[in-house]
């Protein structure tokens, strides 16, 4: 009968929770190596400031939702976020929602 803390019980747990791998081809680790260069380098695609991902995700959501910021069917709702803290991060990123007025997916009122 094992004892709680017992660890000959732990290390038999552990063991038979952890997936079973098979070993790496040659291939599979030339590839992995190549894929983790490429993306560790750079000078590969410049990573984006949080200000320019998040001017590029506001703005996707008002053209879904042809520039409507609150409501039913507004920004801020898709973005799961209070009206005014929307309209307050557009201010500071420089987005004005009329640009994207009558160009979204969304018709109504």
């Amino acid at each position: 009968m094992a004892i709680p803390g017992d660890n000959q019980q732990l290390d038999a747990t552990w063991a038979s929770a952890q997936p079973h791998r098979e070993p790496a081809s040659a291939d599979d680790q030339a590839a992995n190596q190549a894929t983790s260069e490429a993306t560790n380098d750079p000078t590969n695609d410049p990573f984006p400031t949080l200000d320019e991902a998040m001017r590029r995700h506001i703005e996707a959501a008002l053209l879904r939702c042809n520039g409507r910021i609150e409501g039913e069917h507004g920004a801020a709702r898709l973005l799961a976020i209070h009206a005014n803290t929307l309209r307050s991060r557009m201010h500071k990123l420089g987005i004005r929602w009329e640009r994207f007025r009558g160009r979204g997916t969304i018709t109504g009122p």
